[in-house]
């Protein structure tokens, strides 16, 4: 199941399924397009992706409790753009996921 929310700050995403089996491995996963020459920071401790590009920037906010990993796909050469995804494990316990994005304009 997904669900978009489209708030104030931006868009809010929960994904997930209603009912995980005790051991079975799930995960919720995102994928994020890098474009060539933008700034790509992973800060794990503020539980957050963002990236730069031209003054613009894109927040990927998750759960300070949520069991994250980032994967990176292969980088398209003819457009030099990277595509990495963000996965949420999910658990019998929480068995769905959160993201919000939000974006920031340039002036």
């Amino acid at each position: 199941t997904w669900k978009y929310y489209l708030t104030d700050k931006g868009i809010a995403i929960d994904g997930g399924v209603e009912n995980i089996e005790s051991g079975d491995e799930l995960y919720m996963q995102l994928p994020i397009l890098v474009q060539k020459g933008a700034t790509y920071t992973f800060d794990e401790e503020n539980h957050q992706i963002v990236i730069e590009h031209g003054g613009n920037k894109i927040v990927y906010r998750w759960k300070a409790d949520a069991t994250v990993s980032l994967g990176s796909a292969s980088t398209d050469t003819t457009t030099a753009h990277s595509y990495k995804y963000l996965r949420i494990k999910l658990s019998s316990t929480q068995p769905f996921g959160n993201i919000w994005i939000e974006r920031t304009m340039a002036s």
